[in-house]
């Protein structure tokens, strides 16, 4: 399992002369935290107060939303979200034409690296039905037990590759400035991408050993689960073949749900319901037809061929056709039940 920090043991601390140091010996090569949180849920009257709540239970220390003057990521409304110390460690956001009903919220590696009850957070996550669109994992060697150059040997090598297919990468240098050196895996647009980095001397510790080995994870493909937030160092091992080998685990990859399918059925019957939901309607009301009736009139002699990969995704992924079901519940017609 996956540790997290204690307050007090924060990952990269940075003391009231503004030093930051590496994680202590104590800890090990392999400790590992959330470094970023962000998530949405649907907006509520009384979301703002319960998220601080629920915020100040899992810091154990008061945390206000301080309102700011602009929105952000399309939200017209913003705030920002404070420690018991006055630090800013996250942000709030709401209300726009283009939201979907929600609001988001967000931790920064401060503010994670703060959290002591992570099973708090959970249970916000969990009481406000909310979805993970960003997570990062981090995972510190103090001593460089890895390196940058071990990173890209095992890119060169193929050892990232999680599914036959390569990712792509990309090598930030610094040239000899010793400002610290970064190797890019993934990319930005697909649900995750790797940083392995110099911390210590990005920090600007110019002989520190100090190495972060971190994986963005993003909701594009996947559900991010909550329970991530409670093993980081399973997951983050489970992310690429390499970090099982560095992290010593077994790992656990993200066999979060694939939202494919339900994407693609939710959009087709919203569409067929904008065509055809009328002549239904008419059928049903009108002259008496029976459902039964009405399919045998408008059913197609083979699915559709967009579908046709998700009947096949549904099939050998369970997971999908109970996420599918559950969307078409929404869009069940009155004239059906």
């Amino acid at each position: 399992m996956g540790c997290c920090p204690a307050r007090g043991r924060r990952v990269g601390v940075r003391s009231a002369g503004g030093i930051v140091s590496a994680p202590s010996s104590n800890t090990g090569p392999k400790s590992c935290r959330p470094d970023w949180l962000q998530f949405t849920a649907p907006l509520s009257d009384d979301f703002r107060p319960y998220v601080e709540t629920m915020l100040t239970f899992a810091l154990a220390g008061e945390v206000r939303a301080v309102d700011r003057k602009a929105g952000m990521l399309g939200f017209e409304r913003s705030a920002d979200l404070v420690s018991q110390h006055g630090e800013p460690i996250g942000r709030l956001a709401w209300g726009g034409p283009h939201t979907g009903g929600r609001f988001l919220c967000s931790l920064t590696g401060d503010g994670c690296a703060q959290v002591v009850q992570w099973v708090e957070v959970v249970a916000l996550l969990e009481a406000v039905n909310a979805r993970i669109t960003r997570l990062d994992l981090a995972a510190d060697f103090p001593e460089g037990e890895v390196s940058v150059d071990d990173a890209l040997a095992a890119f060169r090598e193929g050892a990232f590759a999680s599914c036959g297919k390569p990712p792509a990468g990309r090598l930030v240098d610094d040239l000899g400035s010793r400002a610290g050196r970064t190797l890019y895996v993934g990319s930005g647009q697909s649900s995750k991408l790797c940083r392995v980095y110099e911390k210590g001397r990005q920090l600007g510790q110019k002989n520190s050993p100090w190495v972060r080995v971190e994986v963005e994870f993003k909701n594009r493909r996947f559900e991010v689960p909550f329970h991530a937030l409670l093993a980081p160092l399973d997951f983050l091992a489970g992310a690429y073949p390499i970090l099982r080998e560095w992290l010593g685990s077994a790992g656990v990859p993200l066999h979060a749900i694939r939202r494919t399918a339900a994407a693609v059925v939710e959009k087709a019957v919203h569409v067929g319901r904008q065509h055809v939901g009328g002549l239904v309607a008419y059928l049903r009301r009108n002259l008496g037809w029976t459902a039964a009736r009405v399919v045998q009139h408008l059913e197609g002699r083979e699915p559709a061929r967009r579908l046709k990969s998700t009947m096949w995704q549904a099939q050998f992924l369970p997971q999908s056709q109970a996420v599918t079901e559950a969307c078409l519940m929404r869009w069940q017609p009155e004239v059906f039940v």
